[in-house]
């Protein structure tokens, strides 16, 4: 079975914590590039991914980077239109950390877009309390 390759896009407290997570806890599964709007952050981020993690700003260029096959969005949640309808178009798994648009309109933007692939690609992460 083929390694997923993961683009964790927005280095925040939070997406670190998923890179940790992902890099210490889940076998299969690895952070090869990370994405923050602050190159400051991408850094912090690639720090905790380890070695030869590819550092983004823009996070198109991390979504269709050739050797990631899969992205996780931690962006604020204003944010998470954007990484998830590039991921989307690029054909890649897509985990959003909730929520997964900030007006229905957004969301259902984001459901047509995943409709229209053709492939289930969009997972959101929901805290039961």
């Amino acid at each position: 079975m083929e390694n997923l390759n993961i683009a964790l896009i927005g280095c925040g407290m939070i997406g670190r914590e998923h890179i940790e997570r992902i890099q210490n806890r889940i076998r299969g599964a690895q952070v090869v590039a990370v994405c923050d709007v602050f190159e400051e952050g991408a850094k912090k981020g690639a720090e905790i991914a380890g070695a030869g993690t590819k550092v983004y700003t823009d996070f198109n260029e991390a979504i269709n980077d050739p050797d990631v096959n899969a992205v996780v969005v931690t962006t604020p949640g204003q944010f998470h239109k954007g990484p998830v309808l590039a991921a989307i178009k690029a054909g890649k798994p897509v985990f959003s950390e909730k929520p997964l648009a900030n007006t229905a309109a957004d969301g259902k933007e984001i459901v047509e877009a995943e409709m229209a692939g053709g492939k289930h690609l969009v997972q959101v992460g929901f805290m039961r309390r």
